[in-house]
């Protein structure tokens, strides 16, 4: 049997001999519709734009009104950066047909393009919409715009109104998990999707993102099965492998997380962080053998995966392998030098390893690139409070109310000025975190435990506990 896809290339290549001949020659030739269309679309395919322009401009002049050469001139323009010649051409295409939907929708994108956002918002209001799936194309190309414009509510209602108009719109099922990803509004997404399945329970994008959903509300085991809905209905959607995978990690069932990375594998073999994930599972399973030779694939596979080295670098500090662990945590920083957990991880080796003067400055590279993550800070000064170095942890806590503020690092300087004897100073900073957090004064007691028998704190405790 002939294949239809090489028949109608010959035909196309035939087209562009043709078409050629007659144009070297310095002759013309009046092709119908579809041929010009096709040689058109054939030269801007193969990059040769001034050709695309040619043939349409020799189908102008001989369909002069035709839209459909005005909007193939505007789409080549389009693909050149010429925005403004593009947005040009199609209004002479508009001017023809004011409110073709297709004219409309190029016009609105160019708008868009350009920066001209409300214009383009304006030109979709004006678009002759004859059926759901073109209704539901305009409202997902105004949520597009609303993001643009970071109208982050009129985005999400946008989108959620293309689903409702049409639940099969594929690129609105892909852009709602995008606005509920930015809106956070998961629980709305629970009721959005589960409306959708219920008229299509084959829908694998609306499964995915009910699960997705899920994840986020932290109903693991539901986020679990809407995944696995998600893969059964579409084996090839390995987004859905890895989020069943991710949320069998949080239920601490680790042989069945396994699984879906395995699965994985046959999509994706050379994928480093899949090796990691499935050394991680084994490594809860108790299983160090395996955990190991997983996180040394990992590497084998992608000798610049850094989580990889930290994960072996984890690993081999759980199992009291400093000097292993410590040249994984510096490749992992040689190649990822900005994340603030490897220095603090390395940190905390020095510290169990009792190198404390090496410790310093992996805490402080660690506070400095996340200044505004108090855990960073509080570690820090933990770090010298509980070798009685009290002056040095007040001074990284002052440098830490430059940068971040809560009642984490006030209750911590508090506990520090008492220790230091500075009872009045300590104990109006505990009257201010107290009535930012009354309830988190584990903070001052992980401290400074000795302040729990102190009668002037539990004084004021007690004062702010009756008022």
């Amino acid at each position: 049997m002939t294949d239809p896809f090489n028949r109608n290339e010959k035909a196309v290549i035939s087209l562009v001999d043709s078409y050629e001949k007659v144009s070297q020659n310095g002759l013309s030739k009046k092709f119908n519709e579809d041929e010009y269309v096709n040689l058109s679309s054939y030269y801007s395919d193969n990059g040769e734009y001034e050709k695309a322009h040619e043939v349409l401009n020799d189908a102008l002049v001989y369909y002069p009104y035709s839209t459909t050469f005005l909007i193939c001139k505007s789409e080549i323009l389009v693909e050149e950066t010429k925005l403004q010649e593009a947005l040009d051409v199609i209004s002479q295409a508009e001017a023809y047909s004011p409110y073709d939907f297709n004219i409309l929708l190029i016009k609105a994108d160019i708008l868009n393009q350009l920066g001209e956002n409300k214009q383009a918002l304006n030109t979709l209001e004006k678009a002759s919409v004859e059926s759901d799936e073109s209704l539901s194309e305009i409202y997902l190309f105004k949520a597009i715009i609303h993001e643009q414009l970071k109208n982050t509510t009129h985005m999400f209602e946008a989108t959620r109104m293309a689903l409702e108009v049409n639940h099969n719109n594929l690129e609105a099922l892909e852009h709602m998990w995008w606005c509920v990803e930015i809106t956070g509004q998961y629980r709305e997404s629970v009721k959005i999707h589960k409306e959708i399945i219920s008229k299509d329970p084959y829908s694998y994008l609306a499964w995915y993102n009910l699960g997705y959903a899920f994840f986020n509300l932290e109903l693991y085991e539901k986020a679990a099965n809407a995944m696995e809905y998600s893969y059964l209905i579409n084996q090839d959607f390995y987004e859905a492998y890895k989020m069943a995978g991710e949320s069998y990690v949080h239920l601490k069932e680790f042989t069945k997380a396994k699984d879906c990375y395995t699965d994985l594998l046959g999509f994706i073999e050379d994928d480093s962080e899949l090796y990691v994930k499935i050394g991680y599972c084994y490594e809860e399973e108790g299983d160090i053998e395996a955990a190991r030779n997983h996180y040394l694939i990992a590497i084998r596979k992608d000798n610049n995966d850094h989580l990889a080295y930290f994960h072996l670098a984890e690993f081999y500090k759980k199992h009291m392998e400093f000097d292993k662990a410590t040249s994984a945590y510096l490749k992992a920083l040689q190649i990822d030098d900005r994340n603030e957990l490897y220095y603090y991880s390395l940190a905390d080796l020095y510290v169990q390893t009792e190198e404390f003067d090496k410790a310093i400055p992996f805490f402080r590279q660690a506070a400095d690139i996340a200044a505004d993550v108090p855990d960073y800070w509080l570690d820090f000064a933990n770090f010298y409070l509980v070798r009685d170095r009290n002056q040095e942890a007040l001074d990284i806590l002052n440098e830490a109310l430059q940068y971040t503020s809560g009642h984490e690092i006030l209750f911590c300087k508090s506990a520090c000025l008492f220790r230091m004897g500075q009872f009045t100073y300590a104990e109006k900073l505990l009257r201010e975190a107290l009535i930012l957090e009354h309830a988190d004064l584990k903070v001052l007691f992980e401290y400074a435990p000795e302040l729990e028998e102190n009668i002037r704190v539990q004084m004021i405790i007690n004062y702010f506990d009756r008022n």
